[in-house]
């Protein structure tokens, strides 16, 4: 139980959400592949959770820098310019059996490569939310 391991992190917050992205045989495009979205689908968290499941040897690139946790910035979040302007708080390499959290004071940003077609080992990316930002709890 994660609240168990991690009194400090999760404290009283609720789960408040639970996403997965499939990673599966799909053959996908080079040039349309989009990643997990992960900004909108955690900004309205106190705490997230993002938990990867499958070999990095299923990318089809390198594993290293695939998410970037940048300071958040509510008015540009969709914004892929916007976004590669602000500097990362911290690049985080893609590793089978990794749980990434972040607070809402962070965005998170899928920058790794696409799947490699031909994956035999089928898996999920899952995030959790937990509690509300601030910015949520005013609105």
């Amino acid at each position: 139980d994660l609240r168990n391991a991690l009194p400090e992190t999760l404290g009283s917050h609720p789960l408040t959400g639970a996403k997965a992205w499939k990673a599966d045989n799909s053959a996908l495009s080079r040039t349309g592949f989009s990643g997990p979205e992960l900004a909108e689908s955690s900004r309205d968290a106190a705490v997230s959770v993002l938990i990867w499941v499958v070999s990095s040897s299923s990318l089809s690139g390198s594993a290293s820098d695939a998410l970037r946790l940048l300071p958040r910035d509510d008015e540009d979040i969709n914004s892929t310019q916007g976004s590669s302007s602000r500097q990362p708080v911290a690049k985080i390499k893609y590793v089978a059996n990794r749980a990434v959290f972040w607070g809402q004071d962070l965005q998170a940003v899928w920058s790794g490569a696409g799947w490699e077609s031909g994956f035999l080992n089928r898996g999920i990316h899952l995030l959790l939310t937990f509690g509300w930002s601030d910015a949520a709890c005013e609105a």
